[in-house]
This record gives structure tokens, C-alpha cells and sequence, in this order.
């Protein structure tokens, strides 16, 4: 109420003439949903403080048993603390009557720690939290009481592991420093130094504008440019080597950035509602809500300084209006979630703190003080299952109840405004400039949702339920064509073409520097995208991607200053995540699709549903659910609103209606999206002894295919680019089997590409199994070197180092080459080019001999196919740094022999 009124101080069109009075209202007593035992208590206290009766107040606190304990703070506070707050005289210096204090004192249900929070109610000062809350914000009314509420449930004496972060906020903050706290985002930083600094010559240097923000400067580390900071747009970079004045190098973290408390400042935070790691927008809040509360409260004990410590050394002055600010932010953010007054937002807030009163966990989580980002998340999700969940399926009958006990509470006389804006009170319009104020609840997704599950609807309304706890998934599939279009176009850009190295030391604002002007921006609009993709759904990823995702590579966002290689597709390393993603959206998409065609004709026989079939690079807007814009009105269009007088709130849904609503508008004529994800291989990464090592491991054993088998595989493949299609493809089946876990090898190869959408020829689709699958990269992969070879093409792209046989050395090469089987011979050179000379330095290639090089090679690759012969007969002269050429010279001489042809 009292924001309303500050806020029609200046706009007086907001409020009729007639409650536009400068006198303070009552506020409302949320506590009188615990029901009559509260009000008792409450009752009491007002006794004792207004007349005295104190033996009355003593007796009423010793009845009192369990949690209702509790009802003594909440009435302290109500009576006591906001009376004289609220008070015209705001005779701070005066003392509470000492009879009062001493009936604290005497009270023996009362443990240690809620006496001294009685105490602090009592003693309420000019200095006091609460005089600076009131003082401070519009909303201090609704929050104050929540601050009061969350601090004696947490101080109740429960030890319960589920609510030790928030028991420790109020005891010790400053041990916290290290912990994983709840609601926390992600911090960037350490991952991305984490990346650069694994590279064998780490490059570059982090530098911090004025106001804190990183960026990073890549090559030696000395700017050469100045631009503006994306965040605060304070000079940042410099010129020659110099940086601009104020800005300095970043200090070294260990990763340890991540614990504590991490959230920007308030002004930073965006309120609009977003998931955390496995917490909904709304649960998300109110944890958040909880955490601000225990350490506002903390601010107004002796342990004020270990808050400070907790906040990272801010100053102990704006500690306060700092949190109150986040406090004020989280509530702003829940009631967008729930689209509920603040009023009823706060009732929100104080059930479930009655359900962490009520309901012990007795599940087996262990707590090792939330010391890693995993155990974290693990409790999350069990904090919000235990306490949280249950209060939101029932939302829609605890709110208006306990929205029904505050309006009738006959102890409180509340002014006219309040009444008439939850419709308590029948006024004739002609009383009235406009009724454009009074409350009327807004439509979301997450009450549709609550009202479903609510009311046990989801077998009843499948498509709908599913809908519903997909959203997040499918929201974002609407943007599968603009990230296949940024992948493509960096697959196109660095696949084969670009190092690992300078991929990591390379920013995302560099790359789009680089980009003429009418592509930068298209490709600016297909990040952008990315981001809002990668928002809605990068705390379901890591569970749901087929691909192994690391925590090091979940990064916060794709900002300009995270290293190229984030966003470059890749099967593994920091590149996955956006590799997992596009692929996640299609599954998501087609597995929606395809269940709601098996839903409607599992309710109509006759109903016939035939999918069609799009290939990812043919995708429109239209082929995907884009319903972002338009969902709002088709809900708001199946909704009744009850007109009666004080139920405003009550809204019913026509489920059947929406349902229906949403197949034919936005799910029927949708297609499967036939995934062709591209992704980049490094430059010295397309094939690595550690690849094919763990192939080996993972599909053991690896068998050769028969003769018969290549040679019929070959047959079908006539041409170069069907060679080459073939061999991406494999290349392709490597490296999500790179990636992926152990499987049997007995597994038909076209069935592991189906899983993976991946076409293959129908010869390898007859004769292949996953045991097959090193053979047959080997036999696609070495005709096409040979069809390289007699085009006078190079077969090996990336090799560095290389130089020309001698005459000498041709001569004796090509004089031993007869005590040799050329075709082993051929494969096992190729494989020992392609993955061990394409990674050895330069030094390497000059001192060592390929007979000395192939016998390391078996070793570290555990290759058993032995060439009979080889160390006795092959030119122990010819060293690493020949092998291309001398390859080239015994596929001329087999060439030559078997008449190979040129396709």
C-alpha cells in the first residue's frame, strides 16, 4: 500500500481524490495465515503492551509447543517492532517496558537464539535494520515481515542438513567464502583461464576496466587497440602496449571465484525469471528471497563484519542497502514469475517457509557443506522437491486462503485502499475516477502450469503436460535455424583450418572484428540467438546431451570476450556446448512432435498423421514451434474470470480448449528435423593416437574387414565425392564414438548412425559393425589418399615439416619394395602418417627414423599388425619428416602394378 501511495504522489490520476490521504495505513498482518493460535499470541502481546497484562502474555507463551514457538517473534514483531516504527512520535530513545523483556527472559520454550532475536524486536532503535528498511524501500512492508519469518524459521532450532547454508548465514557467514552457494550462476573466469592455460604456450593476458569488468587481449598479451567495455563502457585496451589509464591486469584465480557469493550488483541483475542449474524461475527466487533475508537479519547481529567478508569486503555502510536492493530484486523477479500481486507473492514466500516449519527431510542426501558444484546442485534439487514443489501444486487454494484470513482479520483495521484493491470492498463506479487500478492477476505459462498439476489434469491433458515441462526446450528450438547457420558458417570458416591454439587465444570480439561489415551482422544476430537458446536451456544440457559435457566447459553466456572455441562446434572440449545444444533442440523438437502424433491417434484411430521429413539446412521459422509471440492470447482467450467481489484472483482454465488450441495452431504440420550437425576438426586434431586409443578401448576388439568386404564397400563408392561423403561420415561416427561410452561391438554400424541420423551407404550398412569401424576408416580413407595421389593432389592435409626423398633415397626405397605386401604396407604407413607424424614437432621428424618412429608408434598404440620385415629391410635413413613423400613413391609403385584407375 505504501508504494502505491508514494508512487500516485506523483501521479495523483492513479488514485481517486478520496484515498489519497496522507495518513499511514495499517499494514497487513501475513503471519495470520498460521491461523487463530497466532492471532492468540498476537492478541497477548497487544494486551501486555497497551494494558499491561502481563501474567496473561506469560501464560500464552508457555502453552505454546513445537514450531508454534515461533508465534512469539511474529508477534513481537507485528505489535511491538512495527508500532513504533510506524509511530508519528518515533520515540526511538524510550526503552520497552523491562516487565516485557523479562517475560522473554522467564520463557522457557523459547531456545537461546530466538530469545536474543526477541529481544533485538524489543530494543528497536534508530539504528535498528528494520527503521532502515522502512526508510529505504517502497516495499519495506512486505519485506521486512519476510526477513522476520525467514531468519526465526531458519534460528527455530531445527538442525536439518537441508537447511544448513542457511542456518551457517546466520551463524558464521564468513566460512562460506569457500562454499558453492545456493542460486549462484556460474563464473566464467576460471574456465576460460582454465582453457587457455592448458595449452602448451598459453597466450595472452585478462586485464579489468575500471569498474572491475574482465577482458582479455590476446596474442602477447599487450593491447594494441582501445575500444569500450560491453558491460560499463569505460575505456578499455590502449595503444602500443600501453593500457588506457585505470585499467589493470586481472589477478590469477584458482577456480576459487566460483564459491561464495557471486551475484553482480543489483543494478547488473536482469529481473526478468530464468532456471538455475535444475531450479524453476520461481524456485530460483525464492531461494534467493531466503538467502538475502538470513543475511539481511545477519547484518543486525554482532556477526555484521563476517557478512561483509561473505559480500567480498564491501563496505560495511551499503551492506545493507546492498542486500535490501537484491532483496527487492528477487521479489520484483518472483512476481514476474508468478504473475501474483505482492501481496499474494508474500504469502507465497511465507508457505513455504511454514512448510520448512512443518516438514522434515528424512531423505539420504550427503551434505559435505557444499564443497563442489555437483553437491550443490544435488541440494537444490532436493530442497526444492522437499519444500518448495508441494507449495506451488498448491498455490492456487493456499494463496486466496490465506488471502481470505488477512482480509477478515478482526483484530486489524485496515484502510479503505487495501479492501478496494483486493474487491473486499463493493463501491459504486460513480464514487470513483477509475477502477484501471484494482488488482487483476496476470497469465503464465507457470500458472497454467500450476493449475494443471494442481488439479491432476496431466493424464487427462497429455500433450498439454508435456508441452508444459518441455517449454524451456521447445521455446529455444525456435532458433535451430539461426544456429545452424553459425555453425555452418564457422564449419566452413576454420574445419582443417585452423589450430586448437589459436582458436583458444582468440576472443569472440576479435573474430567479428575480423568479418566484413555485411556479414558481422548476421552473424552478431545469430549469436545473439545462441545466447538466448543457450539461456533457456544450459541448466538442462549437461543431463540430457548425448555428448560428454565438463563443468569447465558450461560457461554463463557467449559474451564477446569468451575465447573463439566456445562457440567453434566441436565433439569434445570447450566447442561441445554448442554442438550438444543444436543437437538437443532438434531431439527436443522431434521427440515433441512425435509424441503428440502417437498421442492423438492413441485417443482417435482415424485420426492419420503423416510427418514429414526436413533436413536441418532447409529449415524455416515456420518448420519449428514459434510460439513465444502468440501463446499469451490463446490462453487469455480459453480463460474464465470470476467477477464476484473478492475473487478476482480465481481464474479457470479451459484446458481442453488451450490443448486443442495448441495442436492446431502451432504443433500440426510440424516436421522432423533431420539432424546433420557439423563440427570442426583442429587442424593438428583430426586424427590423434589418444582418438583412435580410445576407440580401440571402448570397442574392443576392432577386427579388419575381409577383403571381400572392402572390396565390395569400394565398388559402391565410384566417385570423389562419394568417397568423400563416405569418409566424413565415418569420420563423423569417430567422433561422436570419441565422445561417447562403451557399447558392444557387435552392434550393426547403420544402426549406431541411425541413433544419430546419419546415413550411410548400403554396403556399409550390410557389412558393418562397430568392430568394424577403424578398418573401414582405414579402407575409405587410403582410397581416397591413392585417388589424391594420381591426381597429383597432396593425401595429407596439415602435415608440416615434410620434405622430398633424395635420389639416393628413391633409389634404395624403391629397390626393397618388393620384399614387401605393398597394400599392408600402404595402410600401415598411411595410419602411422595420419596420427602420429601429423602431431610430431619438428625436431622429432628430423632425428627420428620412420623405422624407429613405427616401432614407438605400436607401442603407444598398441597396433599388433606387425610388417614382416620392415626394420631389416626399409632404409633406416629415411626419417620422419620423408614419410609423406616416401608414402607417395610406394602408392605411385603399387598404382603402377595394379593398374589402379583414376575415377
Amino acid at each position: 500500500m505504501t508504494a502505491l501511495k508514494q508512487i500516485a504522489k506523483k501521479h495523483t490520476w492513479i488514485l481517486p481524490p478520496a484515498l489519497q490521504s496522507s495518513e499511514e495505513d495499517p499494514q497487513p498482518d501475513t503471519f495470520v495465515s498460521y491461523g487463530p493460535d497466532y492471532c492468540m499470541v498476537r492478541d497477548c502481546v497487544a494486551d501486555a503492551m497497551f494494558g499491561r497484562n502481563l501474567k496473561g502474555l506469560e501464560i500464552a507463551f508457555n502453552d505454546l509447543e513445537g514450531h508454534d514457538r515461533i508465534f512469539i517473534i511474529l508477534a513481537l514483531y507485528e505489535v511491538v517492532t512495527l508500532n513504533r516504527i510506524l509511530s508519528k512520535q518515533r520515540q526511538f530513545t524510550c526503552t520497552p517496558d523491562p516487565e516485557m523483556v523479562l517475560a522473554i527472559e522467564r520463557c522457557k520454550v523459547l531456545p537461546g537464539k530466538l530469545k536474543i532475536m526477541s529481544k533485538n524486536l524489543l530494543l528497536c532503535n534508530q539504528d535498528s535494520l528494520f527503521v532502515r528498511m522502512w526508510a529505504s524501500s517502497p516495499q519495506s512492508e512486505i519485506l521486512s515481515a519476510i526477513v522476520v519469518h525467514t531468519a526465526v524459521a531458519m534460528n527455530s532450532g531445527q538442525r536439518l542438513p537441508m537447511l544448513w547454508p542457511f542456518i551457517t548465514m546466520l551463524s558464521d557467514p564468513a566460512s562460506l567464502m569457500n562454499t558453492y552457494l545456493p542460486t549462484m550462476p556460474e563464473d566464467i573466469l576460471p574456465h576460460v583461464r582454465q582453457v587457455l592455460n592448458s595449452q602448451a604456450e598459453p597466450q595472452g593476458q585478462f586485464y579489468e576496466c575500471p569498474n572491475g569488468h574482465h577482458y582479455f587481449v590476446g596474442d602477447c598479451g599487450r593491447p594494441m587497440q582501445q575500444a569500450t567495455c560491453p558491460e560499463c563502457h569505460a575505456p578499455i585496451g590502449g595503444q602500443n602496449h600501453q593500457s588506457v589509464v585505470n585499467n589493470r591486469t586481472a589477478q590469477q584465480s584458482n577456480g576459487s571465484s566460483q564459491c561464495g557469493y557471486i551475484l553482480p550488483p543489483p543494478a547488473k541483475r536482469s529481473s526478468e525469471p530464468v532456471p538455475e542449474r535444475q531450479l524453476s524461475p520461481i524456485a530460483c527466487c525464492l531461494v534467493r528471497i531466503m538467502m538475502h533475508s538470513v543475511l539481511l537479519w545477519a547484518c543486525n547481529t554482532e556477526i555484521s563484519d563476517d557478512v561483509v567478508q561473505l559480500l567480498r569486503g564491501r563496505d560495511a555502510p551499503t551492506t545493507v542497502q546492498f542486500l535490501l536492493q537484491h532483496l527487492g530484486k528477487d521479489f520484483e523477479t518472483l512476481q514476474k514469475a508468478v504473475r501474483k500481486s505482492e501481496l499474494e507473492c508474500a504469502i507465497l514466500v511465507h508457505t513455504v517457509l511454514k512448510s520448512i516449519l512443518s516438514n522434515h527431510y528424512s531423505g539420504n542426501l550427503a551434505i559435505n557443506q557444499l564443497r563442489s558444484s555437483f553437491e550443490r546442485s544435488e541440494w537444490e534439487k532436493t530442497f526444492c522437491d522437499t519444500y518448495i514443489t508441494p507449495v506451488l501444486k498448491n498455490m492456487g487454494e493456499t494463496v486466496p486462503k490465506a488471502l481470505e484470513m488477512i482480509m477478515n482479520d478482526d483484530k486489524k483495521e485496515y484502510g479503505r485502499l487495501m479492501y478496494i484493491i483486493n474487491e473486499k470492498l463493493e463501491i459504486a463506479p460513480a464514487d470513483l475516477d477509475t477502477h484501471a487500478w484494482a488488482y487483476h492477476p496476470n497469465l503464465s505459462l507457470e500458472s497454467l502450469s500450476i493449475a494443471l498439476e494442481s488439479q491432476s489434469l496431466q493424464g487427462k491433458y497429455p500433450i498439454l503436460y508435456k508441452f508444459l515441462q518441455n517449454e524451456h526446450a521447445l521455446r529455444a528450438s525456435q532458433f535451430i535455424q539461426d544456429i545452424y547457420k553459425l555453425l555452418s558458417f564457422l564449419h566452413s570458416r576454420y574445419n582443417h583450418r585452423v589450430d586448437h591454439k589459436e582458436a583458444a587465444s582468440t576472443t569472440v570480439a576479435s573474430f567479428l572484428c575480423q568479418l566484413p561489415a555485411h556479414i558481422s551482422g548476421d552473424v552478431k544476430m545469430m549469436l545473439d540467438c545462441l545466447n538466448r537458446a543457450w539461456e533457456l536451456c544450459k541448466t538442462l544440457l549437461k543431463a540430457n546431451s548425448r555428448l560428454e559435457i565438463k563443468d569447465e566447459n558450461l560457461i554463463p553466456s557467449f559474451t564477446p570476450d569468451v575465447p573463439l572455441e566456445c562457440i567453434i562446434p566441436t565433439t569434445v572440449g570447450a566447442g561441445v556446448c554448442v554442438t550438444a545444444l543444436l543437437d538437443f533442440l532438434v531431439r527436443a523438437h522431434n521427440d515433441f512432435v512425435i509424441d503428440c502424433k502417437t498421442k492423438l491417434q492413441e485417443e482417435n484411430s482415424k485420426v492419420k498423421c503423416q510427418l514429414q521429413k526436413v533436413h536441418i539446412q532447409h529449415v524455416q521459422r515456420f518448420h519449428t514451434l514459434d510460439y513465444e509471440a502468440q501463446l499469451c492470447s490463446v490462453i487469455s482467450s480459453h480463460c474464465e474470470y470470476s467477477l464476484v467481489t473478492g475473487k478476482s484472483q480465481n481464474v479457470q482454465y479451459d484446458f481442453f480448449g488451450i490443448q486443442k488450441q495448441l495442436i492446431n495452431q502451432f504443433i500440426n504440420g510440424k516436421p522432423i528435423i533431420i539432424p546433420d550437425i557439423p563440427h570442426v576438426v583442429y587442424r593438428k586434431d583430426v586424427h590423434s593416437i589418444q582418438n583412435f586409443s580410445k576407440i580401440k578401448e571402448q570397442l574392443r576388439p576392432q577386427v579388419k574387414l575381409p577383403a571381400q568386404s572392402q572390396q565390395e564397400i569400394l565398388g559402391e563408392l565410384t566417385s570423389i565425392p562419394q568417397l568423400k561423403e563416405a569418409l566424413n561420415t565415418v569420420e563423423t561416427l569417430m567422433a561422436f564414438l570419441t565422445g561417447g561410452s562403451s557399447m558392444s561391438v557387435e552392434m550393426n554400424l547403420s544402426k549406431y548412425a541411425e541413433s544419430l541420423k546419419i546415413k550411410l551407404c548400403s554396403k556399409i550398412q550390410e557389412l558393418c559393425k562397430l568392430s568394424h569401424v577403424l578398418s573401414l576408416w582405414e579402407t575409405v580413407s587410403v582410397s581416397m589418399a591413392r585417388q589424391h595421389v594420381i591426381r597429383k593432389e597432396e593425401p595429407f592435409e596439415g602435415i608440416q615439416f615434410q620434405k622430398n626423398l633424395t635420389v639416393h633415397q628413391t633409389q634404395r626405397l624403391k629397390s626393397v619394395l618388393r620384399h614387401f605386401k605393398l597394400d599392408q604396407l600402404v595402410s600401415r604407413l598411411y595410419i602411422f602418417i595420419s596420427i602420429y607424424i601429423r602431431n610430431a614437432e619438428k625436431h622429432e621428424q628430423e632425428t627420428t627414423s620412420i623405422i624407429q618412429g613405427m616401432d614407438i608408434f605400436r607401442d603407444t598404440y598398441d597396433d599388433d599388425d606387425d610388417i614382416p620385415g620392415f626394420a631389416t629391410h626399409f632404409p633406416s635413413d629415411i626419417t620422419l619428416h620423408h614419410a609423406v613423400s616416401a608414402w607417395k613413391l610406394i602408392v605411385e609403385h603399387q598404382n603402377t602394378i595394379e593398374g589402379f584407375k583414376l575415377m
